[in-house]
């Protein structure tokens, strides 16, 4: 067994950090209007779910994994944002090594 090599936590409104093999990124959210941040961890967790099964580099697993998670907060009550959304949405996170 490898053993842990990907730890990530959230930083709720203000991102979430990735340590992957000893690199780390710190992954900033898009400005939105926050309407409901109930699933928003769980959206997080789903993008970066969506990252590794779909081959993304690590820092581009955490940019889609904040952009659903900002996705989910800015709409009212409980809905997680559609495709279309998270794409944009990702193209607004702020990614940088750390």
């Amino acid at each position: 067994m490898p053993g842990i090599t990907q730890i990530v936590i959230s930083l709720g409104a203000a991102g979430a950090l990735l340590v992957d093999s000893g690199r780390g990124w710190l992954a900033t959210p898009p400005a939105i209007k926050q309407h409901n941040p109930i699933g928003a961890g769980d959206s997080l967790v789903a993008g970066l779910v969506w990252g590794l099964s779909n081959a993304l580099a690590p820092d581009d697993m955490l940019r889609w994994g904040v952009a659903c998670g900002a996705a989910a907060a800015s709409h009212v009550g409980t809905a997680f944002g559609s495709y279309d959304e998270v794409a944009r949405l990702a193209e607004q996170v702020t990614v940088r090594a750390i």
